[in-house]
């Protein structure tokens, strides 16, 4: 793992400039798809604020931010989301104040376990009809061991 750590994905002769660009744009499709999630999910385990939510989507990224694949998390990428969670329903944002500022604290609604379980089920049937299968069949190749067969 620490030789994939040092890797640096943009100039690895390895890999042409063509198929790192096609491998980017797959990872961007797939990562846009998990976000709505991925902020359920951390405000399963608590609530938080806009800024909270991107500091864990950035810690959560991190590998990908640190090479280049992804930019750190912004208001113009979370906030949209939170505004249309919040009009569905799905969330619920409070105002407080902290530190003398006024700061939107976010927590789910009373949803269904059942209506959360559809959501990663739907999120999973997309990643596979972006042609994604194959990328998840690549990625078994990847981590199996040879040793085990």
């Amino acid at each position: 793992m620490d030789d994939l750590n040092s890797c640096d994905f943009n100039n690895n002769e390895f890999f042409d400039e063509e198929i790192i660009e096609e491998h980017k744009k797959i990872h961007k499709v797939f990562i846009n798809s998990l976000i709505p999630l991925l902020i359920l999910w951390f405000l399963t385990k608590e609530d938080l604020h806009g800024y909270g939510l991107m500091k864990k989507l950035d810690s959560f990224f991190e590998f990908q931010i640190e090479k280049g694949f992804l930019n750190k998390f912004n208001s113009s990428k979370v906030y949209p989301i939170l505004q249309k969670a919040e009009n569905i329903g799905f969330i619920e944002g409070n105002w407080m104040i902290k530190n003398g500022k006024p700061i939107k604290v976010y927590h789910l609604t009373d949803i269904d376990e059942n209506f959360i379980y559809s959501l990663r089920k739907r999120n999973f049937n997309q990643f596979v009809q972006h042609k994604f299968d194959n990328f998840m069949d690549f990625q078994d190749f990847l981590f199996s061991n040879p040793d085990e067969n």
